[in-house]
């Protein structure tokens, strides 16, 4: 797996360097949200983290939920089935912080029933807020 440098990492809950929120001590001296959260942590990145920096910190294993995303994209091909091939005009192109995108597979995410666009390089596995609420039984 990826391991984080915990200098590089900032609590999503009290804005300190050096563990994520679900790790954040309390004066009881355990851990806090984690006791009744599992498989959930927050990474709050900065303006000055460039892009292959970011790229290094978010395991690929995670999958990050956008409000702002009009499109779910993946990095990873473990995380999908039926991987197929886009017809040239149904190619996507996004423009993002870390400069253009394209992805030229679709896929069928295996954790929701959805269609994702896949490129292994791109910066992380973002899912569309809005393809979840589209999702039946999900409102």
């Amino acid at each position: 797996g990826t391991t984080l440098d915990k200098h590089s990492i900032r609590c999503f809950k009290c804005q300190k360097r050096g563990h994520l929120s679900n790790n954040f001590p309390t004066s009881s001296g355990q851990q806090g949200i984690q006791s009744f959260m599992t498989d959930v942590s927050c990474l709050t990145l900065s303006k000055q983290d460039s892009v292959e920096h970011i790229k290094h910190m978010i395991p690929k294993s995670w999958l990050l939920l956008d409000t702002c995303t009009t499109r779910s994209v993946l990095n990873n091909k473990n995380k999908v089935t039926s991987i197929t091939n886009c017809k040239e005009d149904k190619f996507l192109k996004l423009h993002t912080n870390g400069g253009p995108a394209f992805f030229k597979q679709m896929a069928k995410l295996k954790l929701l029933p959805l269609n994702v666009y896949l490129n292994e390089t791109s910066m992380a596995t973002i899912i569309s807020f809005s393809d979840v609420c589209d999702i039946d039984g999900i409102k």
